[in-house]
């Protein structure tokens, strides 16, 4: 088994794919290297004495800085080098030259998908329940709940179990679909909606219109309290603006124009069960590659996911634009240190500055409370070998 792996030919660490100890010698480059310092798996090493100060590069880029020398076939912690990523400048940007890969082989793939009326395709059909402020959280899920208990969609093994010890049988308790082309109902909670800015309002509205909007949705359940800020104006305002031609059913209850909430909870219970019985069956069919579209986000990084499955997102996701599709990456604060790397991968000169922008806005508000984004690695990160946060965003 290969124990060492050196990812760019630039980089003055390797990574150690199994436990290594003190004493163990390596052939590198016509190098030899010999650890001075035991190595756990997923963490670094030295190829190369670095001097106080000195740049720690890994994936080809800047990662950190030496805070005391570090000597060739030492261990990297958090006691020897510091998060450290190039400054990034718009001048000092080198056009990126994207090869596009050969996809031939995927060219006549297809998928089972949900071909809308408006010709977008979706991978699932669910019924959305939301609120306009946090004070609606609790009946948002409530009814959400509700209705999945009801219509069969709950999954839950330790619910499941708990139902099988209270009636006294072996046999698994299951509750059959009641409409099998509709793949359960969904909720979203909020932390904002009133209280704070109006600017946040509207944003947490364009947020959620987006999600009303999402091929994925069949239909949605909207509660908002009645004195919040995020009127349900503005809630239609925004989805407006984003799809004048939104047709999709759409229920809204207000809870100051009820006398009860019990009554408002049946209602709406009734009024969604009715609204999801009356949507219209649809088949999955074959559709191509082209009307896929992805989401990535973090999986929870260790020392290998940026040379395991990270990777191999990156890769897929080049496929997938190629034959036409997307991929759309989220968590920009996580991009920390890797700035360099997505700025080349801009393609328009408002991209780039939009990126960079945000990134220094993140950065701004971080040390507006005297810390700092690159803040970031948790204790599991760092036990992981993601010694500092350049580290884990190149990787990602």
């Amino acid at each position: 088994m290969q124990k060492i792996l050196r990812i760019d030919s630039n980089d003055n660490l390797i990574v150690a794919l199994k436990d290594l100890h003190a004493g163990e010698s390596f052939s590198w480059d016509d190098d030899n290297i010999t650890l001075v310092t035991d190595v756990k798996a997923k963490h670094k090493f030295a190829t190369q004495d670095i001097p106080l100060d000195g740049i720690v590069s890994m994936y080809g880029t800047p990662v950190g800085k030496a805070t005391r020398p570090i000597v060739k076939g030492e261990a990297i912690t958090v006691d020897n080098i510091r998060h450290y990523a190039a400054p990034v400048t718009l001048e000092d940007v080198e056009p990126y030259h994207w090869q596009a890969p050969d996809v031939s082989e995927w060219s006549t793939r297809t998928f089972k998908g949900y071909v809308r009326d408006d010709g977008r395709v979706g991978t699932a059909s669910y019924w959305l329940v939301f609120p306009l402020v946090f004070c609606e959280n609790r009946n948002v899920s409530k009814l959400t709940n509700a209705l999945n208990d009801a219509l069969g969609y709950t999954n839950n093994s330790l619910k499941k179990f708990a139902l099988n010890l209270t009636s006294g049988s072996d046999e698994l308790i299951e509750t059959a679909r009641m409409f099998p082309h509709i793949e359960g109902v969904r909720c979203i909670t909020v932390t904002s909606g009133c209280g704070g800015a109006t600017s946040d309002c509207e944003t947490m509205c364009d947020v959620l219109a987006a999600y009303a909007d999402h091929p994925n949705v069949i239909g949605m359940t909207v509660f908002s309290l009645g004195c919040e800020k995020a009127q349900q104006k503005m809630f239609k305002d925004a989805l407006a603006r984003r799809n004048p031609e939104f047709d999709k059913p759409a229920l809204y209850f207000l809870q100051q124009e009820w006398d009860s909430e019990e009554r408002m909870m049946q209602t709406a219970l009734q009024q969604t069960f009715e609204a999801m019985k009356a949507v219209k069956p649809t088949e999955r069919v074959e559709v191509p590659l082209s009307c896929l579209k992805v989401g990535m986000k973090c999986g929870g990084s260790d020392g290998f996911s940026g040379i395991s499955g990270n990777p191999a997102m990156g890769l897929v996701s080049d496929w997938l634009t190629t034959l036409g599709g997307a991929s759309g990456l989220a968590e920009f604060p996580e991009l920390c240190g890797a700035e360099g790397d997505m700025v080349k991968r801009c393609i328009n000169l408002e991209d780039k500055k939009k990126f960079l922008n945000l990134m220094q806005g993140y950065e701004k508000t971080a040390n507006f409370f005297d810390t700092t984004i690159a803040d970031n690695p948790s204790f599991g990160n760092i036990a992981d070998g993601l010694i500092t946060d350049a580290i884990k965003s190149t990787g990602a």
